[in-house]
């Protein structure tokens, strides 16, 4: 029995650090009730199907259909879409069947991290730290399963990631079949949110620039690129309609909406600026001490930091960059919401860079 615990420890670890994930995810589901964002999107749910190519509001500032598509089927199924008055409190059961589909898919994400973890990982302390990471993460947790999109967002970058890196991988000769589903699955990110569309460009970038002497030579650069064009190709005219038709295509009132409201202005707190972008990305104040490695790691010469310099300017700076810039323009609040999809890759390069290292010196004994 104790062989074969230390034979497949990181599954076990894994398997316990995601139990006690779902645990903490579910009492902060028990212990809260709706908030008003989540009872407006149920308001703007119920009712008849509403066609998703006609650009129907869903309760956010947004016409993308994704998680009107996810949920609304279970609406029907419970009955639930015949509510009249979504306002009323709810029993926590009523609430499970309400969020039944983004309690799945945030189940579905350990097992995405996972998936990544074993294609990059080569410590038990990694996978651990990884792990660690994604079920104590503070917003990770409030977010898992309330009813709006920022439930399924994190999942749906991990799982872009990984499809990513799957088609590399194979050097992008997969069965027609798969490589359809893996295709469609992009499409339907990207048409899921507004942000879906920096969801899987970045992923592809990345890969693109660390992969492109390895693709190149095996020949598979022209098949990385044709599979991604035809995804554009397919998705983009959908995208330009659902993000014209956004109602924050037209600049808001600066004094219905401050910026700075829950986030100093950069240019007055640089620091505090950092602080709380950083402390929303890590999730949890005992974990800060880990952010050394993000300055250890590219110093020590391990044979990924450069992969590790780049995921963090592409995944992780570039997309924040982009939504504020995107809210000043706009004259919206920055919201640590807006970029919680980042932060499983944030805490996943965390856990990287500290099993590269580890790694690293082991193998200088």
């Amino acid at each position: 029995m104790l062989a074969y615990l230390i034979r497949y420890q990181r599954p076990w670890a894994c398997f316990v650090l995601t139990a006690v994930g779902l645990f903490l995810r579910t009492r902060q589901f028990l212990d809260r009730e709706w908030w008003n964002d989540e009872r407006y999107q149920l308001f703007y749910m119920v009712g008849q199907f509403q066609p998703f190519w006609q650009r129907h509001s869903y309760g956010d500032f947004t016409c993308f259909p994704g998680d009107y598509l996810i949920l609304y089927p279970f609406l029907r199924m419970f009955g639930l879409h015949q509510l009249t008055d979504p306002f009323p409190p709810f029993s926590d059961f009523e609430r499970f069947l309400l969020s039944f589909p983004h309690i799945l898919i945030s189940v579905v994400g350990f097992y995405f991290l996972y998936l990544i973890c074993k294609r990059y990982l080569k410590t038990t302390l990694g996978f651990v730290l990884a792990f660690v990471l994604f079920s104590f993460h503070r917003e990770l947790i409030f977010h898992a399963f309330e009813f709006r999109p920022y439930a399924v967002l994190p999942v749906l970058s991990l799982a872009v990631f990984y499809f990513t890196g799957s088609l590399i991988k194979h050097n992008v000769r997969q069965s027609m079949p798969i490589k359809f589903l893996i295709g469609s699955f992009f499409v339907f990110t990207i048409l899921f949110h507004s942000y879906g569309i920096l969801m899987v460009c970045l992923p592809v970038l990345f890969y693109l620039i660390v992969d492109f002497r390895s693709l190149r030579e095996k020949g598979s650069l022209g098949a990385y690129l044709k599979f991604f064009g035809i995804v554009f190709l397919v998705v983009g005219p959908w995208w330009i309609w659902y993000a014209t038709g956004n109602p924050l295509g037209v600049l808001l009132d600066p004094k219905q909406f401050d910026t700075f409201r829950y986030f100093p202005n950069p240019l007055v707190d640089l620091i505090g600026f950092f602080k709380g972008v950083f402390g929303n990305l890590m999730g949890d104040k005992k974990f800060y001490i880990l952010l050394l490695g993000l300055m250890a790691a590219p110093v020590v010469p391990h044979k990924e930091r450069r992969s590790q310099i780049l995921f963090f300017l592409l995944l992780v700076v570039i997309p924040i960059q982009i939504i504020f810039l995107l809210d000043l323009f706009k004259n919206y609040m920055f919201l640590q919401r807006q970029f919680v999809w980042v932060a499983p890759w944030f805490v996943f390069l965390i856990a990287w860079q500290w099993d590269s290292m580890i790694n690293y010196f082991s193998k200088k004994k």
